[in-house]
């Protein structure tokens, strides 16, 4: 797989392109399915297959708290780490300056023995318009704000950031001109993981969001408990479900 990044002329984002072999995907019941009907396989040892193990998914607002399976460098036995954006449990005031980024022109063109996917990312920027705690019972029942720019498609699940901090998260687009509808970071006060050993402890247990935050394992400045309203969710388990055969009972579909 190669990957380029250049300058993108309709916004501040580079856009990537990936140019991915067909022959390098020949995992026996493991695949992406893509838009445009493209599948790609994975190679063993050559790739690395990180799935989502668990996540707390919440009843009212579509955000959700995932956990990774935990993936070591193969060389060095040390936990892989990447970055991540710090989240604020402060709220932009009225008027302050916000963005998002979304990917509305991404692309698949297929090449002979290969299929180029092109993600080009454009920034949108705009100012907070409103931030409230519940908005309505049948669109927005859950924490939010409304922003100057819309939320294009793409945008599902990325963050929306002000002061270098998330804020947000996009969740619902409702129609093309703003205000556009985000869901406060906050909407994660009431999550949880199963099955977590905390540093110095010994025993696995349920542990919330707010202790996951007190232990250093998830950055979220001026966290305070319970600061708006009751968040509920349930948790899905994705490292318990038996599979008993190869084949496309077991594919894994990613499309937006």
């Amino acid at each position: 797989m190669s990957v380029h990044n250049r300058p993108n002329p309709c916004s501040r984002c580079p856009e990537s392109v990936f140019n991915i072999p067909e022959s390098v995907f020949n995992i026996p019941g493991i695949s992406v399915q893509l838009r445009a009907e493209s599948v790609f396989k994975i190679v063993r040892n050559t790739h690395l297959l990180r799935p989502v193990m668990q996540c707390w998914l919440g009843d009212n607002v579509d955000v959700a708290l995932g956990v990774g399976a935990h993936a070591t460098n193969n060389r060095t036995g040390a936990a892989l780490a990447h970055w991540s954006w710090p989240l604020s449990w402060t709220m932009p005031t009225v008027g302050t300056p916000a963005a998002t980024y979304a990917f509305p022109n991404h692309s698949i063109d297929h090449t002979v023995g290969a299929q180029t996917i092109r993600c080009q990312p454009d920034l949108y920027a705009g100012n907070i318009l409103e931030v409230g705690d519940f908005r309505d019972r049948v669109l927005v029942p859950y924490p939010y704000m409304h922003v100057s720019f819309c939320i294009h498609e793409g945008a599902s699940g990325g963050p929306v950031t002000s002061g270098g901090v998330v804020v947000g998260v996009n969740c619902r687009g409702i129609d093309l001109d703003p205000p556009g509808v985000v869901a406060q970071i906050r909407t994660l006060q009431d999550s949880f993981i199963d099955n977590a050993v905390l540093l110095e402890e010994t025993a696995e247990r349920r542990v919330t969001f707010g202790e996951l935050v007190a232990a250093g394992v998830v950055t979220a400045r001026h966290y305070t408990p319970d600061t708006v309203p009751k968040q509920p969710g349930h948790l899905i388990r994705l490292d318990v479900i038996p599979i008993s055969a190869r084949g496309p009972a077991s594919e894994i579909v990613v499309q937006s």
